[in-house]
């Protein structure tokens, strides 16, 4: 938290009323004045309508006085026509520089944090200010997340992606409030972050440009099967390179490749089976004891 303080400086205006704005060297009570007074404690300049300046005084610190407590300020009058307000307002918090500093700050998921990951969040927390982490990697997944606190709104943000390089983003978000304990927060925290988590893998999903098939006997993966949705030339990423069977000699460029193993009839079958099951609702692909399984995402 930081501590914010302005001089609040009245005079008459043309008329004889009571005007309010910062003490010098703010004297225009209609720019600098609304943006300060307005930032500091709710208020605007105040031009009072009336006769007595006296009078226009006396309601003019009932009001201040008012609003002060409200707003958690504190009000000192230090001369006949000054006063000091003070009041504890929020900053930024600033990591310190050995924060987040490993390469990942997760095991799993966005919020299974490493202990000092953690403590580096909860002391953001504590302090009340506003706040952004980095984007943080997760150890077991290609996943990172942000947490970023405005105000009483923390948002998780998450990204993920796959083998494929497909984009992933989702978000979510909570309030919290001066009564909301380390331990509320982070409950809430957690809550979010799998909102998010399961909106980024939602988009991933809609962006995937592939269906991969797992095929083999008895449960088993003994070979890969991947179908283009998106009409590029090449599955993108650094694992696959080739649509279609996987498990093929590289001087078999064709496209009507297929493991050897397999047999042509078998392989066929099974292409015909896997591309009725992806795109007319067909039944898990079965021919001659080999099963092709499509991949969760």
């Amino acid at each position: 938290m930081k501590t914010t303080t302005i001089l609040l400086y009245l005079d008459e205006d043309y008329y004889g009323h009571l005007i309010a704005f910062p003490a010098p060297p703010y004297r225009q009570p209609w720019n600098e004045a609304r943006a300060a007074l307005a930032d500091l404690i709710g208020l605007h300049p105040i031009n009072t309508p009336g006769v007595d300046v006296k009078d226009d005084l006396l309601r003019f610190e009932e009001r201040l006085a008012s609003v002060a407590a409200r707003k958690q300020a504190t009000v000192e009058k230090i001369a006949p026509l000054t006063f000091r307000i003070t009041r504890k307002t929020r900053g930024t918090y600033e990591f310190p520089g050995n924060a987040f500093s490993g390469m990942d700050q997760t095991k799993w998921g966005p919020v299974d944090f490493y202990d000092d990951s953690r403590e580096s969040i909860r002391l953001a927390f504590r302090s009340g200010d506003d706040f952004e982490t980095p984007w943080m990697g997760c150890k077991k997944e290609i996943l990172s997340s942000r947490i970023t606190r405005e105000g009483n709104k923390v948002t998780v943000e998450v990204s993920v992606s796959d083998d494929f390089d497909t984009p992933g983003m989702g978000e979510g978000s909570f309030t919290v409030n001066r009564a909301t304990t380390e331990d509320q927060f982070f409950a809430k925290l957690e809550d979010a972050a799998s909102e998010a988590h399961e909106a980024a893998t939602g988009d991933l999903n809609d962006n995937a440009g592939y269906a991969g098939f797992s095929v083999g006997k008895e449960g088993k993966w003994e070979f890969t099967y991947l179908v283009c949705l998106d009409g590029s030339d090449a599955p993108s990423g650094d694992n696959y390179y080739r649509w279609g069977w996987q498990e093929v000699e590289e001087e078999q460029e064709s496209e009507d490749a297929f493991p050897e193993e397999l047999g042509d009839e078998t392989a066929r079958e099974l292409e015909k089976q896997i591309h009725a099951c992806l795109f007319d609702g067909g039944p898990e692909p079965l021919v001659n004891g080999y099963t092709a399984k499509l991949w969760d995402r």
